[in-house]
């Protein structure tokens, strides 16, 4: 579960990095770790890591492919577009930890983005910042993916599954009210 744990929150404060997310106004813990944010992200990745290495290296490599979903359009710092780099990462998953324990983290992870996206789909929509999938596919549709997707983990890995539903709330929580409380921040 501190593997989970960690790189959940690696996750989390890398995308709310990258996204800019400091939603209504008020800061999360990556808008906190300001500059140190990377450092932060690398250390939590590592101990996350190096307690559990299958499932942290392929939740984070399927969390970097369903990051870009939607951007295939996008050229990359590397020169690449974004979908040679999805490619590219869930290859190298595939052959350094093998299509079980990818497909495992990949399903989870799309699932998981599935349901953020129809409960933040209202919000996306006020904003007009980003279209996510709730919005492209509509609500039914992405809510009965994710479910499918889900259900899938399920049957591929029951305890990260388990483990992972437990964990997530905790890690959402601390990276948005990282000193426990809200307005504490």
């Amino acid at each position: 579960m501190l593997s989970l744990f960690v790189v959940g929150l690696s996750i989390k404060i890398l995308d709310d990095y990258l996204d800019g997310d400091d939603s209504a106004g008020q800061p999360n813990l990556a808008c906190l770790m300001d500059r140190g944010v990377v450092a932060y992200a690398l250390f939590f990745y590592a101990v996350g890591a190096w307690l559990r290495p299958g499932w942290a290296f392929t939740l984070f490599l399927a969390s970097y492919a369903t990051g870009m979903l939607g951007s295939s359009h996008w050229i990359l710092p590397s020169g690449f577009p974004a979908w040679v780099e999805v490619v590219a990462a869930l290859v190298l998953g595939l052959c350094l930890a093998g299509w079980h324990e990818l497909l495992s983290s990949v399903v989870l992870i799309f699932g998981i983005q599935l349901w953020d996206d129809v409960l933040d789909r209202a919000e996306d929509e006020k904003t007009g910042l980003r279209v996510n999938l709730a919005q492209k596919w509509g609500v039914v549709e992405a809510s009965l993916a994710g479910l499918a997707l889900l259900t899938t983990a399920v049957l591929l890995a029951p305890l990260k599954m388990l483990l992972t539903c437990l964990v997530l709330p905790l890690v959402l929580h601390v990276a948005r009210y990282p000193w426990g409380k809200e307005g504490s921040v």
